[in-house]
């Protein structure tokens, strides 16, 4: 008896000493309500309160949850500090679970170490249900909730009419560049080509030749060889026959058909003058030559009266030389004045052929009279008389003889 009130006297005066130490620590881990739907959060709070002097050993707490089909989310701090020699700390766990079932939250067990001292704290047992969300079969379905229309504010309107108005002042930019760019570059209109006729393009020949001062060279057969087929060119382009292929007595026939009689005549003096100086080698005197390419265009003339174009004559060959040198038709782009050039003296009242035998006075007028006989032209200073023209029978018996005198040419 002796020895229990001594042992009961040690308990007594130590008790408040151990009680003491034990109130000096505290431990809460608990989840913040039993119920809960699939898919929610769920919240357990850690609170612990201990002498600063202690070392905590913490269980695996969430490893342990998470065996219990519950999956750890994220974990919050709520406090953590040191004040007067105590510790104080609190956190929220956040779990979750995807499934109806109970789970059993064991007791854990946190050892709290002072040198060879060790106290052991533990937390409650604690169940928590996790149901799905109960469904009436009953009732109706209900729609989604519909979008939510949030009011506009002056900003929203501010945005729109700076839109609006930034956009109308970039068209109206836009249209005035256009219209002044419009009014400054005006595209010129393309000058309408014209196309000459054939009787230009003749004339054009003639003066292409003339540059080419064949006779200043003393090219005369070149000369009038030239000449004369420029105007079988213009028969043949122009009345649709071709002259440049026939002989002087085929085209003579072909314009029988188609002229008058009177620049017939005229064509037949000039083409066989042609024919004198190419074949039977007759020299022209110097004012022959030069007045040949004026008597092809006094004929071009006369043969160009029908039309509305007032005839022109041609350069004599001694201006010739300034005219253009080409000799294409195709190339002529502009005609050239006519009225500059001279208009000779006789040509243009060629009336009937002349004979071959005059060819050989010198003197002999520009002017064409009717064929002689060449007996007269013996004569230098007979001069040629002019007589009526004589039937185309009178005509082939006069030629009769030229052809046998030939060789005296």
């Amino acid at each position: 008896m002796k020895y229990f009130l001594k042992f009961l006297t040690v308990i007594l005066i130590f008790s408040p000493f151990l009680s003491g130490q034990q109130q000096e620590i505290s431990l809460s881990f608990k989840p913040e309500k039993k119920n809960y739907l699939v898919g929610d959060k769920i919240l357990f709070t850690l609170t612990l309160e201990y002498p600063g002097q202690f070392k905590v050993v913490e269980p695996a707490y969430i490893d342990s949850l998470s065996t219990r089909k519950l999956e750890y989310l994220s974990v919050d701090t709520i406090d953590n500090i040191e004040k007067n020699g105590r510790i104080s700390k609190g956190f929220n766990l956040y779990f979750s679970a995807f499934d109806s079932l109970d789970v059993v939250v064991p007791s854990f067990t946190w050892l709290f170490i002072k040198g060879a001292d060790t106290l052991k704290r533990f937390s409650g047992v604690d169940t928590i249900r996790i149901r799905t969300v109960p469904v009436n079969m009953e009732e109706e379905i209900k729609d989604v909730k519909p979008p939510e229309k949030i009011p506009w504010g002056w900003l929203e309107y501010s945005i729109l009419f700076g839109g609006i108005l930034l956009v109308g002042l970039l068209v109206w930019f836009i249209i005035w560049k256009f219209r002044k760019k419009s009014k400054t570059e005006k595209v010129p209109e393309a000058e309408p080509v014209r196309i000459p006729t054939n009787y230009e393009k003749a004339l054009e020949m003639l003066e292409a030749i003339d540059a080419k001062q064949y006779l200043a060279h003393n090219e005369v057969k070149m000369h009038y060889s030239e000449v004369a087929d420029t105007l079988r060119w213009f028969f043949n382009v122009e009345y649709h026959f071709p002259s440049l292929e026939l002989t002087t007595r085929e085209t003579i026939r072909e314009l029988n058909k188609k002229i008058n009689g009177e620049t017939v005549a005229g064509v037949d003096d000039f083409l066989t003058r042609a024919d004198m100086v190419k074949f039977a080698k007759y020299i022209p005197t110097e004012n022959e030559s030069g007045n040949y390419t004026a008597s092809a265009v006094a004929l071009l003339n006369e043969l160009n009266k029908g039309r509305a174009r007032q005839p022109v004559t041609s350069k004599s060959s001694a201006q010739s030389g300034q005219l253009d040198s080409s000799a294409t038709p195709a190339e002529v782009s502009e005609p050239v004045n006519r009225a500059e050039i001279k208009k000779p003296a006789a040509p243009a009242e060629v009336s009937e052929p002349v004979n071959r035998a005059e060819m050989k006075n010198p003197a002999a007028p520009a002017e064409v009279a009717e064929p002689v006989n060449r007996a007269e032209m013996k004569n230098p200073a007979a001069p040629a008389e002019v007589a009526e023209p004589k039937k185309p029978e009178e005509r082939q018996q006069s030629e009769a003889p030229e052809q046998s005198e030939e060789p005296d040419v």
